[in-house]
């Protein structure tokens, strides 16, 4: 899995702790609802991290394009959450064969 797709400036405290847990959850299988939700909150909270940073150093015009990736990520990870859920919902509906 690649975040080349997330703009890189300088690691900031908070993006640097989030990194570990990306490229943790990275060898797991996206496919999984579960995983998914959880990268996308994940990158969620790094572009935040990456906006707050901008915020401080750039103008504000710069920090619309981390904002606008974290609200997509943020929608991924609802979407993702949701499916999760329905499939659990399913799970206890169906009949368990008996032991």
């Amino acid at each position: 899995m690649s975040f080349a797709h997330l703009p890189q400036p300088p690691a900031s405290p908070g993006e640097a702790a989030l990194l570990p847990l990306l490229a943790a959850l990275a060898t797991e299988d996206r496919g999984k609802p579960l995983v998914e939700a959880q990268l996308a909150v994940l990158e969620a909270a790094l572009l935040l991290a990456r906006a707050a940073e901008a915020e401080t150093r750039q103008p504000p015009a710069d920090c619309l394009e981390p904002l606008t990736a974290a609200l997509g990520s943020v929608r991924a990870a609802v979407h993702a959450t949701s499916h999760a859920l329905i499939r659990t919902r399913d799970g206890l509906r169906s009949p368990h064969p008996s032991s």
